[in-house]
């Protein structure tokens, strides 16, 4: 149901996001999960109202501090560490949703972003 959702949502985004934000109206953990996988397109295009939906909504107020790659320079195929602070400006509680964008380069020399969602 979930991939019918997110189908759904390439198409139609304000569907989507009216038939997720119906759903939840009657949260259980079980439906949570659904609609969370269901809205990881429209998630990853950045929507607005999918990220407002799941609680995402306000401009965090974060510094990201002491990025470091490992090593700096990599061969193709190699392996790179990433590792970063994310420091809290505010002085409430927020709800992060933390992507990294890596560019790859392809065959015809263009660069070409892949989200990743951290944990």
């Amino acid at each position: 149901m979930a991939n019918n959702l997110n189908d759904l949502g390439k198409v139609h985004p304000q569907q989507l996001v009216r038939t997720c934000a119906a759903w939840l109206d009657s949260e259980s953990a079980a439906r949570r999960a659904l609609v969370e996988h269901a809205l990881r397109s429209a998630v990853k295009r950045r929507d607005v109202n999918a990220l407002r939906l799941l609680g995402y909504g306000k401009k965090p107020s974060v510094a990201i501090e002491k990025v470091r790659f490992e090593p700096s320079r990599v061969a193709i195929g190699g392996r790179v560490s990433m590792t970063f602070v994310v420091r809290s400006r505010s002085r409430t509680s927020q709800s992060l949703l933390v992507d990294v964008a890596v560019h790859f380069v392809k065959a015809n020399g263009r660069a070409v972003p892949k989200v990743f969602k951290l944990k």
